[in-house]
């Protein structure tokens, strides 16, 4: 595939991200999407097929009161895309972890996209 399309489907999801659009980024997944959220070394969040990364996308838009993906660097081959990426949001809930409703979240990371017949047929985000 080329890498100009590549780009344009992680970018479409981005957008989709961003705006808490969970069917437009599922109408970016293969069906049989893998997905995983990685912290540090512990797998915080993983899925395997479309309808698993449907539940994990409701329960993150839910979770929130804004987010923002913020791209601040590409490395890009045939397939696969890794995005540096910074990351804010407004929590909409408290958290378990002691986030409180109305805190503001900042990081950066790193998400590796995986695209095959136009399509993210993997993602992994690391934290």
């Amino acid at each position: 595939m080329r890498t100009s399309l590549c780009v344009a489907v992680v970018e479409q999801y981005i957008d989709a991200y961003n705006h808490f659009d969970v069917e437009s980024m599922l109408a970016l997944m293969h069906e049989g999407v893998r997905f995983c959220h990685m912290s540090g070394q512990q797998v915080g969040a993983e899925a395997d097929g479309i309808e698993a990364f449907r539940e994990l996308a409701e329960q993150a838009r839910d979770m929130f009161e804004s987010r923002h993906q913020k791209i601040l660097r590409w490395t890009i081959d045939e397939v696969t895309l890794v995005l540096d990426l910074e990351y804010e949001g407004v929590l909409r809930h408290d958290m378990p972890h002691g986030h409180k409703a109305g805190s503001h979240i900042k990081f950066s990371g790193q998400s590796e996209f995986c695209i095959q017949d136009g399509k993210i047929w993997r993602l992994t985000d690391r934290s």
